[in-house]
């Protein structure tokens, strides 16, 4: 039951028994006899009896879904709470006595403090904490696709909606008589001092509230290390942000000091001898080192340990939220925040909640998945270094965030011209009309469908091979992807979301349409030869998929490390690593690189004397190539 709930009922008894109990005093003032008060006490007892706060069972019942989306300090605080009320209304409930007599004089100055009822505004408040920030509709509309929902990046509000409260309980039995759990979880963990284990004040106040992680009773109570983050200014000051179309945002930035520096070059002087080892005693000293989890978290995913590796990485991202600055949390949840990815102390969170969501993948929870996937796009929008936008589709269909997804592929951040969602995101076409289907819009979904089959068949004829449906419609019959950036696509498409389309209804949508194409109307044109960019190699390369690895040139293979992978050339270090391991972020000195809204223009890209962008497109003939299509 809510303790607002209990709250409002326990506010309505004290005041009727504090108009009982003034009409009480004012007959004994007159010569009133003790019979004649209690009959007096009598009433409060009754309006008692019918004022049960346990029939307001019903009507608060969603409100504990709501309040698991609250801090976890303030739960704790309200079930103390809870239980304080349910007592004192028992008590209420039995024959007064002299005793009970003086504890309502007591209550009755304590209530003088509050009594104002609580109205649905400040109850609305308490279920859904807003930011100090302008609402969504006061958000450009790049912001307001992009705005965070703090509480959907907490995996712990998700397992709760779908299993309830017993996750919150502690699962002791699993421990009995085998120790090596206990092991596990205490390798590679520091030792806290003892002052910094008791629980209770302000520490453990700042423990368990987190934007990102909520604290682990059983991880070490130890300080960050040297991480922090700080405000740097408005986004559209960047010298890489050319297109000063959001004015709103403001740029953010991980910092690290001089003791984490030191830490940070042992680490990398580790990662190439191969030093495991060594690793795991940087771990003992400093156990919130942000590289050293997220290297320990791949060997244990190597192990097949899939528990403790997400273990590190939960380490690794309460670390980040903890670092976090005081306004971060606010701009996120208005879609304003930003971060520069050629900043390497940045680039780790975007490794780390990566690799996160790979991790809530794997334990079925979506919803909090899509939320993770939503803040990388939100961080960098205009240049989505980790191609979040070839992901995010499947990720949202999976959550059943179809609404959210419509919105974001239709009206905002992936509405882009038809050109280049044929060649970089082949995606979005068919994504969108699945969403559609799902959201109940069939002619949306089929207008969506039959739009992506003619500009895309390659994309349907793989996808029909890939879940055996024969025979193969003689619309997309021998359709084969006429460039390497078109194949490698589509097979990162259709390899990700087979399992998706592999279900009745929606094999059935997906026939039904493709069957309904003539091979006329499928297009046809010529497609001019693209080099695969540094961001689509990337992200295929952490996909860790054998299949797809072979699909990227050899020259981004070759330089990829796990720590760091492919770096932009524009790579801000502030402090030097060690010289003999300085590497480039690619060998060649030629190979394309993403680059939005940054001017990094090759000389033969040129048009009439026009320079082409090389962002996630070369525009195509006839189309102005000074507009961005990158937002």
């Amino acid at each position: 039951m809510s303790s607002r709930a209990i709250r409002r009922a326990q506010q309505q008894l004290e005041e009727e028994q504090r108009a009982a109990n003034a009409a009480a005093q004012h007959q004994n003032s007159d010569g009133t006899d003790e019979h004649e008060e209690s009959e007096e006490e009598e009433e409060p007892r009754r309006a008692l009896s019918k004022l049960n706060p346990f029939d307001m069972l019903n009507d608060a019942g969603d409100d504990e879904h709501d309040d698991t989306a609250e801090d976890e300090p303030e739960e704790e605080e309200e079930v103390d709470n809870e239980c304080e009320t349910t007592a004192d209304v028992k008590k209420s409930q039995q024959t007064p006595t002299k005793k009970q007599g003086k504890k309502k004089k007591k209550s009755k100055a304590k209530a003088k403090v509050n009594t104002s009822e609580p109205s649905p505004e400040n109850d609305a408040t308490l279920l859904n904490p807003t930011p100090a920030a302008a609402t969504i509709s006061d958000l450009s509309p790049l912001n307001a696709v992009l705005a965070i929902e703090t509480q959907h990046l907490h995996v712990i509000n998700e397992m709760r909606r779908l299993f309830g409260r017993v996750v919150d309980q502690p699962n002791t039995t699993a421990d009995e008589g085998n120790p090596e759990p206990r092991r596990r979880r205490q390798r590679g963990r520091g030792q806290a001092p003892e002052n910094q284990r008791e629980r209770g004040g302000l520490a453990n106040l700042g423990w368990r509230r987190n934007i990102f992680i909520k604290g682990q009773e059983n991880w070490p109570k130890a300080p960050s290390g040297g991480l922090s983050m700080e405000k740097v200014g408005p986004w559209s000051e960047c010298s890489f942000n050319k297109t000063n179309k959001d004015k709103d945002a403001v740029e953010f930035r991980f910092v690290h000091n001089k003791n984490y520096q030191s830490v940070q070059q042992t680490f990398v002087l580790c990662v190439e001898r191969s030093d495991v080892q060594g690793i795991m005693n940087i771990l003992q000293e400093n156990p919130y080192h942000i590289a050293s989890l997220l290297q320990m978290s791949e060997v244990a995913k190597s192990e097949s340990d899939h528990a403790r590796a997400g273990d590190y990485l939960e380490r690794a991202l309460f670390s980040f939220g903890r670092a976090a600055h005081s306004t971060f949390s606010t701009a996120l949840s208005s879609g304003t925040a930003r971060l520069d990815f050629s900043r390497p102390e940045n680039r780790e969170l975007w490794l780390a909640a990566w690799r996160y969501i790979q991790n809530l993948g794997m334990r079925g929870t979506w919803r909090t998945a899509y939320e993770w996937t939503k803040l990388l796009l939100a961080i960098d929008p205009e240049n989505d270094p980790y191609r979040m936008s070839l992901l995010i589709d499947q990720i949202a269909i999976r959550a059943r965030q179809f609404e959210g997804y419509i919105k974001i592929s239709t009206k905002g951040f992936l509405h882009k011209p038809l050109e280049m969602l044929k060649h970089h995101f082949p995606n979005i076409l068919p994504s969108t009309a699945l969403a559609y289907h799902h959201f109940n819009n069939v002619d949306e979904a089929r207008t969506q469908l039959r739009a992506a089959v003619i500009h895309t068949p390659w994309v349907f004829s793989r996808l029909y091979k890939a879940l055996n449906l024969d025979p193969i419609p003689a619309s997309i019959w021998g359709s084969i992807a006429p460039t390497d950036i078109a194949h490698l696509l589509s097979e990162v498409y259709v390899i990700g979301s087979k399992d998706i389309w592999n279900t009745p209804e929606n094999t059935s949508f997906l026939t039904s349409i493709v069957s309904s194409i003539d091979r006329s109307e499928v297009e046809l044109t010529y497609m001019e030869e693209q080099p695969i960019y540094v961001t689509e190699a990337r992200h295929t390369l952490l996909l860790h998929n054998t299949a797809l690895d072979v699909l990227v040139p050899a020259m981004f293979r070759e330089v990829y490390v796990s720590y760091d992978p492919l770096p932009p050339k524009e790579n801000k270090q502030s402090y030097a690593l060690p010289t003999s391991l300085d590497r480039p972020s690619v060998a060649p000195s030629e190979v394309p690189e993403v680059a939005n809204n940054e001017e990094r223009i090759l000389p033969s890209d040129t048009e009439d004397g026009v320079p082409l962008l090389l962002g996630f497109w070369n525009p195509p003939r006839g189309l102005d190539p000074q507009q961005d299509p990158a937002v």
